[in-house]
């Protein structure tokens, strides 16, 4: 499969079949480095042995875009000379887990799932890349660990700021802290 477009250093292109373990691992490497200083150590063990479930999840998630250009769940992988470096993943929410709540609606329909990159591409616009390829400026919603200022600021310099909805995160996230932010259409932004 060919690159979308080259930011920051790196090819970001949809992902394929053929890149879900590969996107996953990176997931999961990269999300053991985002919370390192956040979780307890047995958080990013516990995310690892869900590697399995993990790649076959979004092997099926990415057959199904292939299958149909329209399919609203997308993602996309970055590499950049040394391999892997990011992954992105959008979907029309609200998610399963969401549901199950009984979360009131965000607003956007659109949510921004997952946005990581590995350590080695911090601060060379890469995220910034994965966030205009996924959603541009478009509206959408997204969670956020409380206590994780620098994707807190990222969003926020994206325009996206929080829906006052917080929640404990669950039992797979040892029921951390967590709030939802969003980003409206630029006519319904205060």
């Amino acid at each position: 499969m060919r690159p979308c477009s080259i930011a920051a250093g790196a090819w970001i292109r949809p992902a394929g079949p053929d890149d879900a373990e590969a996107w996953v691992r990176t997931y999961l490497d990269a999300l053991a480095a985002a919370y390192a200083e956040l979780m307890p150590p047995e958080f990013a063990i516990q995310q690892r042995a869900r590697a399995g479930e993990f790649v076959e999840r979004y092997r099926a998630v990415f057959a199904a875009r292939c299958a149909d250009p329209d399919e609203p769940h997308r993602a996309w992988y970055a590499e950049d000379a040394a391999g892997p470096v990011g992954i992105v993943e959008v979907r029309l929410g609200p998610a399963d887990w969401e549901q199950q709540a009984g979360f009131p609606p965000a607003g956007p329909r659109r949510q921004l799932a997952k946005l990581y990159t590995l350590p080695r591409a911090h601060g060379s616009g890469l995220g910034q890349a994965l966030l205009d390829t996924a959603i541009g400026t478009e509206p959408a919603y997204l969670w956020i660990m409380a206590g994780n200022p620098r994707a807190e600021a990222f969003y926020r310099r994206n325009g996206f700021v929080p829906d006052g909805l917080a929640v404990r995160a669950g039992r797979s996230w040892f029921d951390r802290p967590a709030f939802r932010m969003h980003r409206m259409p630029p006519d319904a932004r205060a």
